[in-house]
């Protein structure tokens, strides 16, 4: 009896260890196995083929499918999920769409599973010869528009029934229109905030032909640079100030090519200073500062605008700060104009005595002129003997007559200095 008792209690213990490790391999098995997951039906195939991919998935979520060729998302799709968790899922890729790799991508908004496939062109796609008759490869800037011309055939035919799409830079399909005479146009704008550096512009066309569908593909390379960007200052409207003299700042802002700025903000720096502006209309920046009073002559004000890609632009103006007589004595009061006044008064005064000694000594040199004047006359006419006595007499009666006036001044000078 006792031994029956003892093998109950073992076997209620085994069971509940079991139990436990039953429960054990459920939560594994559980936590193991993933609520979604795709799988395609090949690990490769051609461009126009159908893409078949199946999977796991809940029936109690919205399920999605994302098909990616690089950073160029071509399909996104809902997909139903049958009673019992799985879904299937097919794409009939085009002569429109890239190659290469490509990432099939399932969600259910809690989870997201991936896998992947190689894409390989077909013969059939090659078929048409895409000649680009604009743009040409070189470089072009952020927000400029380029304009696409390309030219279809097929064997040296025109081929105006196909269809054209090219990928921008935000991964979206753009298609070009028909223009007659097998070319296809469209204008695209570069992003502001695309990738710098290099960017092949591939172009792919497909067309129905009565032998199936047909294609071609053609691409250049193209040049992203940095987009200028152009600031015009309306104010300051002029270059000079005095000290504490406010000074404002209104600029306009734009691209190169006059569009308006993405995100725009704007700033200013005076003397490594910097001075807050802000948005008053479209393109518009406006701020204020004050004139600094611890520097004079030629200063720096160097506005800049960027947009919110970090493109950037930037202006400089060279303004005069300087102090007038009325600024002097608006900031510095009495004593500076008392100062002024000083030196204006000793200016007048040196001025003066300069100006005396020079009208004296071109007196003293007339006079001189002149007392030689008539030692020449008394010789042409007591040595010489040249001169009637009539005009000797009336000469040198003149130049007595002056020689006198010229003393006269002098003398007047000479009592005025010695007065000062």
């Amino acid at each position: 009896m006792i031994f029956a008792k003892s093998f109950m209690k073992k076997s209620d213990t085994m069971k509940k260890w079991a139990g436990l490790f039953l429960l054990l391999c459920v939560l594994a098995v559980s936590l193991n196995t993933d609520a979604v997951s795709i799988t395609a039906g090949k690990s490769f195939i051609k461009r126009g083929e159908v893409l078949t991919a199946g999977g796991i998935c809940s029936p109690d979520l919205e399920t999605s499918v994302q098909i990616f060729a690089a950073d160029v998302l071509l399909l996104e799709s809902y997909v139903s999920c049958s009673d019992g968790g799985s879904f299937d899922f097919s794409y009939h890729t085009t002569f429109l769409d890239p190659t290469g790799k490509w990432i099939l991508a399932v969600s259910d908004g809690t989870e997201t599973s991936k896998t992947e496939l190689l894409v390989e062109d077909a013969r059939e796609a090659g078929f048409f010869f895409l000649r680009f008759l604009s743009p040409t490869a070189g470089k072009y800037a952020r927000t400029e528009t380029i304009s696409l011309s390309i030219e279809v055939t097929d064997s040296g035919e025109k081929v105006n029934d196909a269809n054209l799409a090219f990928y921008g830079f935000d991964g979206k399909r753009y298609l070009l229109k028909g223009a007659g005479n097998g070319v296809y146009v469209s204008d695209y704008e570069i992003p502001a905030d695309a990738a710098l550096g290099s960017w092949n512009l591939e172009v792919f066309a497909e067309s129905q032909r009565s032998e199936g569908k047909a294609g071609g593909r053609n691409r250049i390379p193209i040049q992203v640079d940095v987009p200028p960007i152009k600031i015009q200052v309306i104010e300051p409207s002029v270059n000079t100030f005095e000290f504490g003299d406010e000074v404002k700042i209104k600029l306009i802002a734009t691209y190169f090519n006059g569009k308006s700025l993405k995100g725009a903000t704007a700033s200013a720096m005076m003397n490594n200073t910097e001075v807050r502006l802000i948005m008053t209309a479209d393109n518009t920046f406006e701020g204020k500062f004050t004139a600094p009073s611890t520097q004079s002559g030629t200063l720096e004000l160097v506005m800049q605008a960027e947009d919110e890609a970090g493109n950037k632009g930037t202006q400089v103006s060279k303004l005069v700060i300087g102090c007038s007589v009325t600024c002097l004595a608006k900031n510095y009061g009495l004593f500076a104009l008392l100062a002024i006044v000083i030196v204006v008064a000793i200016g007048s005064i040196v001025l003066t005595k300069l100006s005396s000694s020079n009208q004296l000594s071109k007196l003293k040199e007339e006079r001189q002129k002149t007392l030689d004047m008539i030692k020449s006359l008394q010789e042409d006419y007591f040595t010489k003997g040249v001169m009637p006595s009539s005009s000797y007499k009336k000469n040198l009666s003149d130049y007595t007559a002056k020689v006198a006036e010229l003393e006269e001044k002098i003398a007047q000078l000479k009592s005025k200095k010695e007065q000062e």
